[in-house]
């Protein structure tokens, strides 16, 4: 890390960084609220590098088929 920095805080430049990493900062904060309060805790959604991700919800036919197999791994152990 500190050989990342030590460019960075040398140049010229570094208030113009330091400027878009607030920019930076602030719109994915803004973006992280926004998700937090439209989001319910029955969806499924992930927050990922300023996106809402939405997995759909999962099929009773799958969660039957995950039963079953977590039925046949456990008892094979027995």
């Amino acid at each position: 890390m500190t050989k990342l920095l030590a460019p960075l805080i040398a140049s010229p430049e570094l208030p113009h960084y330091v400027q878009q990493l607030r920019e930076v900062l602030a719109r994915e904060h803004t973006l992280r609220q926004k998700f937090h309060e439209e989001m319910t805790e029955e969806q499924k959604a992930e927050f990922i590098n300023g996106q809402i991700i939405l997995h759909s919800p999962v099929q009773r036919r799958h969660a039957m088929a995950s039963d079953l197999l977590f039925k046949l791994i456990s008892s094979d152990r027995e």
